[in-house]
């Protein structure tokens, strides 16, 4: 399951790690976002051929939504199941300081 680095109103870090490559080397990794706030799901991240990349920054979040994030990792035999959601990731800031 991605699990959550940094979340701010213009992005959102997120990390993974696979427990298993199933008997061939990790060639890479797939990221589903969703918008819970909107509704859908698409790829947000096609790193199929990255097997060195496990996290992302996503820069297309708006500020206020709630997203949630699936992982796919591949090899050369295919891909594996999708990943547990992760948390609720609202993309939000705190607040500025006050003056």
């Amino acid at each position: 399951m991605p699990s959550l680095i940094r979340a701010t109103k213009e992005a959102i870090d997120l990390k993974w790690v696979v427990d298993s490559d199933g008997g061939s080397a990790i060639t890479g990794y797939k990221v589903y976002q969703t918008n819970v706030t909107t509704g859908g799901e698409f790829l947000a991240y096609d790193g199929s051929r990255i097997p060195t990349v496990t996290s992302v920054n996503f820069t297309n979040v708006i500020g206020g939504h709630i997203y949630k994030y699936r992982v796919v990792a591949l090899n050369r035999v295919g891909e594996s199941e999708l990943s547990a959601f992760s948390v609720d990731i609202i993309a939000a800031s705190v607040p500025e300081r006050p003056s």
